[in-house]
Parts: C-alpha cells; structure tokens; sequence
C-alpha cells in the first residue's frame, strides 16, 4: 500500500509553520470553536516559543484498529 502522507509530510509540514506565522495577524472568525488552550498553543508556535508537531501526529491509520 503506498503511504501518500509519509511522501509529502516535510512539505505540509513547512505549508503548515508557515500559516501559523501569520495566524494572528488574520482574523480568526472560528475561533469561538476551539479552546483557550489550544488557542495559546497556536499563538506560542506563532511566535516561536514551541515546537508545532508533525502533520503526521494527526494520521488516522485504519489499519491499526484497537
């Protein structure tokens, strides 16, 4: 089986570093939706002060069913 996301996850991944550099210079109309933490999660990897975790932390693997 060809994996698509273990191809393209170093270019998403700097895709990704790259909005969240801009994430509170644009208005968030969403906001509301997720939490206070998470919020100051976004904004500390915003401002380089934490690390943003790999796209590949949010792959759902079916194949690996619990």
């Amino acid at each position: 089986m060809f994996l698509t996301h273990r191809l393209h996850y170093r270019l998403w991944d700097k895709q990704l570093l790259s909005a969240f550099r801009r994430i509170k210079k644009v208005d968030q109309p969403l906001i509301d939706l997720i939490s206070a933490d998470l919020w100051s999660t976004c904004c500390s990897i915003a401002n380089g002060e934490e690390e943003m975790l790999s796209i590949l932390n949010c792959y759902y693997d079916e194949l690996k069913k619990e």
